[in-house]
């Protein structure tokens, strides 16, 4: 049962990540039922993560660890408290709803650019909100920068270029 849970939390951060390489691939057209798809498969996950974690009295759950470099004592870690997967809820649960907002004010000639950088913000929010250990955290908070850039620069309002090279140095910086 705790491999499922641990399993189910990491497929929310891989599934957003495959669906984008597919929105990349196939035809424009289809980009935003590929990502529609993709977001609501992780929504379905992240509601059976939340409906196991509360089902669960142990504070932290979904617990696992990867040795990535164990000469250097490096290991990627993941888990939720109930923060951690209230956040992670919230952000599968904006994946579809940002989709379907989006749907007819994204050019079809721009939609694999949009969907597909959605969806990696979507799988990196969800692994900053997952990390257990620093260096997880710390990838997938500025894996989150580049996405944001693109989809603040193409797709923002106006002043977006200099609005994105803005939040992408001041949150690079601070990192």
């Amino acid at each position: 049962r705790k491999q499922a849970v641990t399993t189910m939390l990491v497929l929310t951060i891989l599934i957003p990540l495959l669906f984008a390489v597919i929105v990349l691939v196939r035809l424009p057209a289809a980009a935003k039922f590929w990502a529609l798809g993709g977001t609501s498969v992780c929504l379905l996950l992240g509601a059976m993560l939340v409906g196991r974690f509360f089902s669960n009295p142990e504070p932290m759950q979904a617990m696992g660890m990867i040795e990535w470099l164990p000469a250097l004592g490096l290991s990627l870690s993941v888990g939720v408290d109930a923060i951690a997967v209230l956040l992670i809820a919230l952000a599968l649960l904006l994946g579809p709803i940002c989709v379907l907002a989006s749907w007819t004010a994204i050019p079809e000639s721009r939609a694999r650019l949009f969907f597909g950088w959605l969806l990696v913000l979507q799988g990196a929010m969800v692994g900053v909100f997952a990390a257990r250990d620093l260096l997880l955290f710390y990838t997938c908070f500025e894996f989150t920068l580049l996405p944001m850039f693109v989809l603040i620069n193409e797709f923002g309002s106006t002043n977006r270029h200099r609005a994105a090279t803005k939040f992408f140095l001041y949150t690079f910086t601070g990192s």
